[in-house]
């Protein structure tokens, strides 16, 4: 005492109040690194014990906390008259430190009492010096932290590891958390870290070196220097470094241990006062994130970046996946900015995962989406460029992912390139989430509110099930959903590996048909094998939506657009209406929940015409069958594509399915669909005017080039490659040269090629000479056919030489 200046004032009146301020000094000196003797600080053991065992040998609590002992532990101060063991064995203490925690109007002045007697006594340096603790957690420390020695630090850190764990107490729990509350909210309590920071605190965070256990911290101070800390992780000392984490880790398990947020969100956490489960309250307000007040808000904003930067502080998420960790990710070092989460995400739909892990990475996910503040760093440093350029003043992650998807759409469509190719690829991992649940794309869950209530009821977010239904229902939606789906369905056509319906649901048939081929191309490949027997039903069901939106929209059908442009402009220009270029829409995509999705001035909230791109097909394709139109080769080769993308099914021909759906439903099970039709329109039964104009499209495209009809290509393919092989392909040019083949070809070609004569035969729409001289040049009497009508002609002239003369002689004599 003397060697330290600690000595007790010898003008204080009782000198048990000087009893703290004693201890006080000398753990100050003791913090600071100088040396107490092993006597000394088995004497200050003693007295802390004295302390926390008995108020009443603290007269500043006995005069400052009267109030706060009448109101909030009666019982306790009634036993106490008598010296009841409840008072000796420091319960009114703890039931002070309790109070303290949870209530509001708990008096200052024996607040700061309460601090000043922990900040003496010191607990979390060694769990003796709280008789009441020590003997609530014994059990446990016996049980979970069994190697460590009695009075070591790291025995009340060890019991802050396992707070979550099956083997803590209740009890014990209740204890640790009254003292832990005091410790979290002064950085000088904190067990090893002065010991191992002490440099690193000095150096970058400024400690001054007059700081003093003595000194009451003021509210601004709090948790200044562990955040500062945080902060400079990078430069910190390898054991530095280490407390460091375990300390954070220890935080998050509790919102009790995390100051900054609960004195900031005392309102809002009122509200989650009764979570779905026990200490989730950071879960529920992380939940409520739009709605929270601004302080607390920018408090759970700042503890969700740290998460999101490095997961494993995220202690509920840790919790529910550390077997799933040891399964699916066991290479991967935990502090790798996005390794973890990513690895974990990657393997979220796996069957060995476990449901509640799951539901802990959506939770994560969810959350991500809530802020640009929650942009990993990883992201951030790869696409600072194109955010800082084209995505500036986006509050949201969502926003900022939208506003570089639109950017990369406009990259593959027009041939720029805005975005590198790192920050591309970042996009597509975030894109690839965005596509698995509706509940990761804020913007157009929003926007589609109302349609899903009407239209996906049924549906469970996740597993892309309500996106699929939406996007079955796009010609249904309304127009503030269709704006925003529209850019998900071009995504999903132009930059197929984004989709996650489709990736996860044909991963199989990827895997075997597709896998050397350049991912974009996987639509087309997925295409060419959708008959193969190894392709499942759901994978076929998915493919078939998508190959119809692309064929059914020529917007979403790049090839089409780029190849087609002069066909476009000269036959269809009526059927486009505007430009209809979404791309250079601005989403006013950062409005809280509390706002109307039809708010704001979002421009793509409304289509000029949703049906623009279909007509232009409908009017490609009509020109395609006209022999009188002449359409350029690449484009015909594009609508050959078409073309023979809807015959894998008759659903991705709209316009047919639509007009002649209840002939097929009633007449056409059970076999090919188009030949049905068709069939039924030989034998003159479709009685519907519109399901007739389509079959007889469909007769006229196939007449117009033989691959578009399978049954033909199918029975006159050897034929094909024998005898017109060199033939261009479209305007009927290879099926007029087996039609001059006559016999030569196979029997089977011949015989099907008779069928289609017939049925071509009653399509026959003559509307002027050069469609008449066409029509008999097509048919197989064409020689007949010209005879006849040169006899006509002949008859015709000689009539009017023999009949000329006569009326020359009637008109003369009349005027005689």
């Amino acid at each position: 005492m003397i060697q330290h200046q600690c000595s007790v004032d010898p003008n204080e009146n009782d000198k048990r109040s000087s009893l703290v301020k004693l201890l006080l000094c000398l753990e100050d000196k003791f913090k600071k690194g100088e040396h107490i003797q092993d006597d000394c600080r088995r004497e200050m053991l003693v007295h802390r014990r004295m302390l926390m065992s008995d108020y009443s040998l603290s007269p500043e609590i006995v005069s400052e906390c009267k109030t706060e002992m009448i109101r909030y532990c009666p019982s306790l101060l009634q036993q106490g008259a008598g010296a009841s063991i409840d008072q000796r064995g420091g319960r009114m203490i703890h039931c002070l430190l309790n109070s303290a925690r949870k209530q509001k109007d708990f008096g200052s002045s024996c607040l700061n009492v309460v601090k000043s007697l922990v900040r003496a006594v010191d607990p979390g340096s060694d769990i003796r010096a709280d008789p009441l603790l020590e003997t609530a957690c014994r059990p446990v420390i016996d049980t979970l932290c069994p190697r460590i020695k009695p009075g070591d630090s790291n025995i009340i850190m060890c019991l802050l590891d396992n707070l979550k764990s099956n083997r803590m107490t209740e009890e014990c729990e209740d204890r640790l958390m009254e003292v832990t509350y005091f410790m979290a909210r002064d950085w000088r309590l904190t067990p090893k870290l002065l010991r191992t920071c002490r440099t690193n605190l000095v150096n970058l965070c400024q400690l001054p070196t007059n700081w003093s256990m003595t000194n009451e911290l003021k509210d601004d101070q709090i948790g200044m220097y562990l955040g500062c800390l945080y902060q400079q992780r990078q430069q910190l000392d390898r054991d530095c470094r280490t407390e460091l984490k375990r300390l954070m880790h220890i935080r998050t398990q509790a919102i009790g241990l995390m100051p900054e947020i609960e004195d900031n969100c005392i309102e809002d956490l009122a509200t989650c006062k009764n979570p779905e489960v026990k200490g989730e309250e950071m879960k529920c307000l992380q939940k409520k994130y739009a709605k929270l007040e601004e302080k607390c808000k920018a408090a759970v904003r700042n503890f969700t970046q740290m998460t999101m930067s490095d997961p494993t502080l995220d202690f509920l998420l840790m919790k529910a996946c550390e077997p799933m960790i040891q399964l699916f990710c066991a290479n991967i070092e935990g502090g790798n900015e996005n390794d973890l989460i990513r690895c974990l995400i990657k393997h979220k739909s796996e069957q060995k995962m476990d449901y509640r892990c799951k539901a802990g990475i959506d939770h994560h996910q969810i959350t991500s989406m809530k802020d640009e503040a929650f942009l990993s760093q990883q992201f951030r440093k790869k696409c600072r460029q194109e955010v800082e350029e084209h995505c500036k003043g986006k509050k949201t992650k969502a926003s900022v992912i939208q506003c570089l998807a639109d950017l990369m759409l406009k990259d593959v469509l027009k041939g720029q390139n805005q975005i590198t190719e790192v920050c591309r690829d970042e996009l597509k991992f975030e894109l690839l989430q965005r596509s698995e649940s509706i509940e990761f794309d804020p913007l157009l869950a929003k926007a589609c509110q109302g349609d899903i209530k009407k239209f996906c009821s049924d549906r469970t977010p996740g597993n892309a099930e309500i996106l699929d239904c939406l996007k079955d229902n796009h010609a249904k939606v309304s127009p503030v959903c269709y704006a925003k789906l529209k850019k998900r369905q071009k995504l999903d056509v132009i930059l197929p590996e984004n989709d996650f319906s489709l990736v996860s649901k044909c991963a199989p048939v990827i895997q075997k048909f597709c896998s050397n081929e350049k991912k974009q191309n996987m639509l087309s490949c997925l295409r060419r094998n959708a008959n193969q027997d190894q392709m499942p039903n759901i994978c076929r069901r998915v493919l078939y939506h998508r190959l119809m939106i692309l064929n059914t929209d020529a917007r979403f059908n790049r090839g089409l657009v780029e190849n087609c442009k002069q066909d476009i402009e000269k036959w269809c220009s009526s059927d486009v209406v505007d430009n209809d270029d979404d791309d250079d829409d601005k989403d006013s995509d950062d409005a809280d929940d509390n706002n109307d999705a039809k708010g704001g001035d979002n421009n793509d909230s409304e289509v000029t015409d949703r049906d623009m791109g279909g007509r232009i097909i409908g009017c490609l394709r009509t020109k395609y069958a006209d022999s009188t139109a002449t359409l350029e080769s690449q484009c015909v080769t594009e609508l050959i594509d078409v073309i023979q993308t809807s015959k894998l099914d008759v659903t991705m021909d709209i316009k047919l399915y639509q007009s002649c759906r209840k002939q097929l439903d009633s007449k056409c099970t059970g076999m090919d669909k188009e030949d049905c039709l068709k069939l039924l329109y030989q034998k003159g039964q479709l009685n519907d005017d519109a399901c007739r104009e389509q079959v007889k499209r469909i007769i006229r495209e196939g007449r117009a080039d033989i691959h578009v009809d399978r049954a033909l290509a199918f029975a006159c393919q050897t034929d094909i490659l024998k005898y017109c092989n060199d033939i261009p392909i479209g305007s009927g040019k290879q099926l007029q040269c087996l039609l001059n083949m006559g016999k030569s070809v196979t029997t089977q070609c011949q015989n099907m090629l008779k069928q289609r004569q017939e049925l071509w035969g009653e399509i026959s729409n003559v509307d002027g000479v050069v469609s008449l001289t066409k029509e008999i040049s097509k048919s197989s009497n064409n020689i007949y056919l010209i005879s006849v009508i040169l006899l006509i002609l002949c008859v015709m002239f000689m009539a009017g030489c023999v009949c000329r003369p006569y009326l020359r002689y009637n008109r003369v004599r009349k005027y005689k």
